[in-house]
């Protein structure tokens, strides 16, 4: 792996551990948070300023570092150090005096927004508009980028779909994919609308003081006053696996799926057949739950994460090292149990209560003797299911099928017993 692609890769890490970066002890520091945060035009912070909030927005003055998370983030001041900020739609349209660090589903720096130093930031996609200025070099790693503005140093992009239309004082080094990419965030509650970037690389009136060096599938048509270099993909070959060895791969998916179908069925026998019975009656609505629930759970996920990160950070400001620590090792334990929760509903109960429903399907209409059995139609259901899956492409698409169509189930079955436990609740209360 060369240089450019190992520090493209790890922009996201650095971007989301940047926070980190102002751990070190610091003369003051001004904290504030609640639902929205709002910085009046007329007031100067003289401090650095730490904010988690949901909606957060600087029309004002801070002379330090600003240090922020929440969903939505808008910077029309001025920010005289660096800016530290992770959510889900950043907006800069005011002066950041050094770097900015950032991590958001969507990054916009207005045609009013300047940059002192260098942007380093991560996400689905960045837009820089006509007029913005970068004084020090860009590095994004993410889904799309549209970078309009002026960038007075090197430009260093790796997305599937770029559009160069701005001013690049130095070199430009930029690796994209081959077609236009799946603007999966529009299903994301609160996104902002999002710039439409052809797939691929793009070049309309830009200007490259450097080289432009671009991989990609094929070459791209660039203006011929820019000094370009393509730079042909790894694309050797990996063997794929043997007949032998996806036939055992599928043996192996029947058998763990089957123990755990077992286990389920003989266990947990009324909660399966709620699932089952769930997506049975409401089977478009789990589709859609499961789709919404899915999003959802990386959306909290990631807003989980970087609370984590930004206690952390307060509790070290606050020479509470112990405490930090602490804080930290329950937070992870916590995240990794919800992702692992997550996982199992997605790549285990998901196929199984689909199974089930399945070859009960199925044996209502030739055996309905068989189906009423808690084996066969798990069988049945797990065999048909298991064979789709070693299908390419249709495999891929029935796995996300089902664990989009179990996850639904699950999330309705749970909404009604917490109702019903409410209404048991209110009674007894009554």
């Amino acid at each position: 792996m060369n240089i450019k692609v190992r520090r493209i890769s790890l922009a996201f890490v650095g971007v989301i551990l940047a926070a980190l970066l102002v751990s070190m002890p610091s003369m003051a520091l001004e904290m504030r948070s609640g639902d929205e945060v709002v910085i009046d035009s007329s007031e100067v912070i003289d401090d650095d300023l730490y904010v988690g909030a949901n909606i957060i927005t600087v029309n004002g003055t801070i002379k330090g570092d600003l240090v922020a998370a929440g969903a939505t983030i808008t910077i029309n001041g001025v920010v005289e150090g660096d800016l530290l900020a992770s959510g889900q739609h950043i907006v800069i349209s005011g002066d950041i005096g050094d770097d900015a660090r950032v991590a958001a589903a969507a990054i916009t720096l207005k045609s009013s927004g300047a940059i002192g130093d260098d942007l380093v930031a991560a996400g689905y996609s960045l837009e820089t508009e006509p007029g913005s200025e970068i004084d020090g070099s860009l590095l994004f790693t993410g889904g799309q980028a549209l970078l309009a503005g002026s960038v007075q140093e090197n430009v260093e992009v790796r997305a599937g779909s770029v559009a160069l239309n701005g001013q690049v004082g130095g070199d430009a080094d930029i690796d994209v994919g081959g077609g236009a990419t799946f603007n999966y965030m529009a299903f994301m509650p609160g996104m902002p609308p999002l710039p439409e970037v052809p797939g691929g690389l793009t070049v309309e009136g830009a200007e490259v003081d450097g080289q432009l060096r671009y991989s990609s599938p094929g070459e791209v048509e660039l203006p011929d006053n820019i000094d370009a270099e393509y730079v042909h993909p790894d694309t050797t070959a990996v063997p794929g696996p043997s007949l032998v060895d996806r036939g055992l791969n599928v043996v192996r998916q029947f058998v763990s799926l089957l123990l755990v179908g077992l286990i389920m069925t003989f266990l947990t026998t009324g909660f399966t057949n709620a699932i089952v019975g769930k997506f049975h009656s409401r089977m478009w609505q789990s589709l859609v739950v499961g789709l919404i629930a899915l999003f959802g759970a990386f959306a909290v996920l990631l807003i989980f994460l970087l609370m984590i990160l930004l206690l952390l950070v307060v509790l070290t400001q606050l020479t509470l090292g112990a405490l930090a620590a602490i804080a930290g090792i329950v937070s992870l334990v916590i995240l990794a149990a919800a992702i692992l929760v997550l996982l199992i509903i997605s790549f285990w109960i998901s196929r199984v209560v689909i199974a089930v429903w399945l070859g009960r399907l199925i044996f209502s209409r030739i055996s309905p003797k068989l189906a009423e059995s808690r084996i066969w139609p798990l069988v049945l259901g797990l065999v048909i299911i298991v064979l789709l899956m070693a299908i390419p492409i249709l495999g891929f698409v029935v796995s996300f099928v089902i664990a989009l169509a179990g996850l639904g189930a699950v999330a309705l079955w749970g909404l009604q017993e917490h109702d019903r436990r409410l209404v048991a609740s209110t009674k007894e209360l009554g």
